[in-house]
């Protein structure tokens, strides 16, 4: 894969809220923010055979060829294509385990929900100026994922990511280890569509109200401003939110430190997973805090409940076509939702 311009994350992962993802729940699940950004950038039908690799690989550096990807070695002794849960081993590295100063790996975490993808062959990606998405055919049903669109894109008239048309699905996901910029967001976006799908376990909910109904008297610790911050404020007890680049209220970025230890309920964004930054956040999450992620890049999958996750807030493609065409268009989270995505919430079993 290609870039030619890329923005890097900020090294405590606190990011400036532009859109749903960049707050990365914001316009999804609150209301909405709408920035002045050019349309997207529409990549070309990508067939390829899946070569059934299911393991994420170990292998340094953003190419992973085919046949060199190895197991590693996840926290759960299980096979991914096994029945286990990963709140079903509360004696591993939980959410209490992370939190009490055991050192975290976050490639351990990226490469644990790596290991569970199903084997898919992406057939089209659109890499919009907002939001990247990944359409892969997987057991015969076609699925869409959804990721944040990182860096700066040049403007509508030429394509500034391409997508090595060998890798399979599980191998473009598989970069998430290493992609940086609008890559990452291929990557995770091919990651969402290629995940183990439980329907029966998601609810319909906006993090807005839940957080009303959880914050109050409480203090809630919001990284990146989402829209509906200031709406917010008089339902809970205090309410800090941390941003790159302040606004009127904010906190800065570096504030991190000091606020979230404090924090009763976080609501981070998705977005920390697209640019790995997430186990940094959450290694400062004090172990009584209710955390919460938000956005359409945040990967629905329990395996988050681990690392000290307990609700995800993300997103599902029910209809493809008018999302891919909104997300082309560099359409913001507002419009993207009404072409066909549904809002769910997926909540860990241990702390409801």
């Amino acid at each position: 894969m290609r870039l030619h311009r890329q923005e890097h994350a900020p090294a405590d992962g606190v990011h400036r809220h532009e859109d749903m993802d960049r707050g990365d729940g914001g316009d999804q699940h609150g209301g909405g923010y709408e920035g002045d950004i050019p349309p997207g950038i529409v990549h070309g039908c990508l067939r390829r055979e899946e070569r059934g690799l299911r393991a994420p690989a170990c292998v340094p550096g953003p190419r992973i060829a085919p046949g060199q990807g190895r197991m590693p070695t996840p926290q759960c002794a299980l096979a991914p294509e096994s029945a286990c849960s990963v709140e079903c081993h509360p004696g591993g590295q939980g959410a209490q385990g992370v939190r009490s100063g055991v050192p975290m790996d976050g490639q351990e975490m990226l490469e644990a929900i790596l290991a569970s993808l199903q084997p898919g062959i992406v057939r089209r990606s659109v890499c919009g100026r907002r939001w990247t998405a990944v359409e892969a055919e997987v057991d015969g049903v076609r699925r869409c994922g959804l990721a944040a669109t990182l860096g700066l894109l040049p403007e509508a008239g030429g394509a500034s990511v391409s997508v090595d048309p060998a890798l399979s699905g599980i191998e473009l996901a598989q970069t998430i280890l290493n992609a940086e910029g609008p890559q990452a967001s291929l990557a995770a976006a091919a990651l969402n569509a290629l995940l183990p799908r439980q329907p029966e376990r998601w609810e319909d909910a906006r993090v807005e109200a839940i957080l009303r109904e959880r914050g109050g008297g409480r203090a809630v610790a919001m990284v990146g401003h989402f829209p509906f911050a200031d709406d917010l404020r008089p339902h809970v007890g205090s309410l800090a939110v941390l941003e790159q680049r302040p606004r009127p209220g904010d906190l800065p970025e570096e504030a991190a430190a000091d606020t979230l230890p404090a924090s009763d309920l976080i609501v981070i964004t998705g977005l920390a997973v697209v640019n790995r930054t997430l186990p940094r956040l959450l290694a400062l999450c004090p172990p009584q805090a209710y955390v919460i992620l938000a956005g359409a890049s945040v990967p629905l999958s329990p395996i988050l409940f681990r690392y000290g996750v307990h609700m995800l807030c993300g997103s599902v493609v029910e209809n493809i076509e008018p999302v891919m065409q909104a997300v082309a268009r560099g359409e913001g989270f507002r419009n993207v939702h009404p072409a066909g995505v549904r809002r769910v919430v997926l909540s860990s079993p241990d702390r409801r």
